[in-house]
């Protein structure tokens, strides 16, 4: 139990275990429901548009995941805890999927009263699960894989702590695809309008294991954003709000006018070998990527299947699945337009 007895003061001042969150968010009723009866998801909004959001990955992030059920709290609860809230317009454009804890295991109240927050980003498998989204080997990377995947979103929001990707900054930045960079300079200058600075990167395929660059890849476009560990929930809070508030119209505006996906489908064909890892992991990186196996030799596993987004381009035909995919080889790769 938290040592604050009120839940709004407990929000903004401790790490609070997964129990008690999970206690809160069942307050929200209608708008809440499990994800494969392991991970919580919050819908608010009543548009024909779908915008996800994601964090939770480690303890990192736990001031981040107070903020997010703190705006939850405030707009299905009790509108009188925050001094701004999501705008009506937002609300009534897009349905907003707000997963705030993926990985579950670091919440648990003994990752917590160990202190050793450095270790949560771990599952209880030990996998790095914010590095997880191309193997898929975390129960939770699957889960959410699986239902953005399902849910094809306009727009997908990571937001990350610093400490949970090794950053040492002072203010938000955002991690974005390179298509993206005729946008940026304006999103920047809207944003101080509001006393927020933040910094950019142009984030590179080599980093195709982190979600939203996973994502972007499968043709949703996606978002990281990097808060400042240091930030206070309130900070995060307010500047969670503006960012969500501000960023979605441009970015859904301007991501009408460029193609992340694949402009035509072709026909590829692949030999794949399998050496230092179980062929059956192999075939789950296959199938959960939507590459068919039409047969299997041994240890070779023969694919042929239609290439309509950018991900499975650069994992087979620039033998991508070698670097990622340790102890694997592309023996024979043909594509037919």
């Amino acid at each position: 139990m938290p040592r604050y007895a009120d839940l709004i003061k407990a929000l903004h001042l401790e790490i609070l275990d997964f129990e008690y969150l999970n206690s809160i968010l069942s307050e929200f009723k209608d708008h809440v429901f499990m994800i494969e009866n392991r991970i919580p998801c919050v819908i608010i909004g009543n548009g024909e548009k779908n915008i996800i959001i994601l964090t939770g990955f480690s303890l990192y992030e736990y001031r981040i995941v107070n903020s997010l059920i703190l705006i939850l709290y405030n707009q299905i609860i009790d509108s009188k805890y925050l001094s701004i809230t999501l705008p009506k317009k937002l609300l009534e454009n897009y349905k907003i999927h707000v997963i705030p804890i993926i990985n579950i295991d670091a919440y648990h109240i003994s990752k917590i009263e160990s202190k050793e927050i450095e270790l949560s980003i771990l599952d209880d498998n030990n996998i790095i699960v914010f590095q997880d989204f191309l193997t898929l080997r975390s129960k939770y990377s699957k889960i959410v894989h699986n239902y953005v995947s399902n849910v094809k979103p306009e727009i997908l929001y990571v937001i990350y702590s610093s400490k949970t990707i090794e950053e040492q900054i002072s203010k938000i930045k955002i991690s974005i695809h390179k298509k993206f960079i005729d946008l940026i300079d304006y999103i920047i200058k809207k944003l101080k309008e509001y006393d927020l600075d933040v910094d950019y990167e142009i984030f590179e395929i080599l980093n195709l294991q982190l979600p939203h660059v996973h994502f972007t890849f499968e043709g949703i476009p996606s978002i990281g954003i990097i808060v400042p560990y240091s930030f206070s929930v309130r900070k995060c809070t307010t500047t969670l709000i503006t960012l969500l508030s501000e960023l979605t119209e441009l970015i859904h505006a301007f991501v009408r006018k460029i193609e992340i996906k694949k402009k035509y489908v072709v026909k590829q064909k692949c030999v794949i070998e399998c050496r230092a890892i179980e062929l059956q992991d192999l075939i789950n990186i296959l199938k959960n990527h939507g590459i068919s196996i039409e047969s299997i030799e041994e240890d070779k596993v023969n694919v042929i299947y239609e290439i309509d987004n950018l991900l499975n381009e650069y994992l087979l035909g620039k033998r991508l699945i070698e670097y990622y995919v340790k102890g694997t080889k592309v023996l024979e790769c043909t594509t037919t337009p």
